[in-house]
């Protein structure tokens, strides 16, 4: 359950409200979610979007900071689940909960090597985005060969 205020239209209109002790807080549009706040004071917007000054803000769906060298570890991370390591710079990033379709952003950058001159990361286009993963390529920023990095950075907007 949760705590509601709830904007109606039907009958005379105005709000509804109910109230419990689970600390989750859901406001609403005729009973359809838009915003929830849960115990932790984490906000989700439920209908892909929030509005700031008038101009649909869009949140980022999924980050990760992870070691791309030896054994991938994720550092730090939001809605990833896992990475997987395909081969020398070349990386699947697995989402906890799935994007509503495929038609994300994925922003990535890695650290700079200097014996490498890495620079250039960008979404694999042999491989298909999809709804649970992205695939993500780091590459030497002169020959485009593809190698391992000690950081990478990605982040899914939608």
């Amino acid at each position: 359950m949760s705590s509601k205020i709830n904007a109606i239209s039907t009958g005379v209109g105005g709000l509804a409200t109910s109230a419990d002790n689970s600390g989750i807080l859901e406001l609403q549009t005729n009973d359809t979610n838009a915003i929830t706040v849960d115990g932790s004071q984490v906000v989700s917007f439920d209908n892909n979007f929030g509005t700031v000054a008038g101009l649909p803000s869009y949140q980022c769906r999924a980050w990760v900071n992870f070691n791309g060298t030896g054994t991938v570890a994720i550092r730090a991370s939001g809605n990833v689940s896992s990475i997987t390591d395909n081969a020398a710079g070349d990386y699947t990033i697995n989402f906890t909960t799935a994007m509503v379709d495929a038609n994300y952003v994925m922003s990535a950058t890695s650290n700079w090597d200097t014996a490498a001159r890495a620079g250039i990361c960008g979404h694999n286009d042999t491989r298909t985005k999809t709804t649970s993963a992205c695939p993500m390529l780091v590459m030497q920023a002169t020959t485009y060969a593809l190698f391992d990095v000690s950081e990478a950075n990605v982040a899914i907007f939608r």
